[in-house]
């Protein structure tokens, strides 16, 4: 019986590589040196994408042990966006009835680390009385590829919609 050691990987994204790990369990009277097995190997996009967040694998492998392990080179960026995950995927290439594949996929996570910068483009805003209006500028250091939720507190002596009212924005 060949399976991956987990369903779920889980790779942090600043790590080179993520290891996945064939195992191969068989009954005492199965000789392993006498056997030929070999396994396709692929890893397919999921919201991750290979080549960009990580190496697309496409090979065969032989199977001489009871441990088979491979390394997937996974790619840092600094976009900050969701976790992303791909599967990876085998494939028994010479069938036979001694030896069966009883889980065929496991999922990899790819961990997102990065952060961004949210600040006020200048460091202090003032306005006159009497209808004038006032546009705070928000600026974002960093790339950022999910949708932002920036919570903000209106301090000082003036009272919304007694001095001044909100026309976009919450609070």
């Amino acid at each position: 019986v060949i399976n991956f050691s987990n369903p779920v990987y889980s790779v942090g994204e600043a790590e080179t590589n993520v290891t996945v790990q064939l195992l191969l369990s068989f009954d005492k009277g199965f000789n392993l040196s006498s056997q030929s097995i070999e396994v396709e190997f692929i890893t397919v996009n999921v919201t991750a994408q290979g080549g960009r967040d990580y190496e697309e694998v496409i090979t065969n492998i032989t199977i001489n042990s009871t441990v088979t392990s491979i390394s997937i080179p996974v790619f840092n960026d600094q976009a900050v966006e969701a976790n992303e995950t791909f599967r990876c995927h085998i494939t028994l290439i010479s069938p036979s009835p001694e030896v069966v594949i009883t889980q065929t996929e496991a999922v990899v996570v790819i961990v997102d680390d990065d952060n961004v910068i949210v600040q006020f483009k200048e460091p202090e805003y003032s306005v006159m009385e009497e209808g004038t209006q006032l546009s705070l500028g928000v600026q974002i250091i960093g790339e950022n590829e999910i949708p932002l939720t920036v919570p903000f507190t209106i301090r000082g002596s003036a009272t919304l919609h007694e001095d001044f009212n909100l026309t976009s924005g919450k609070n």
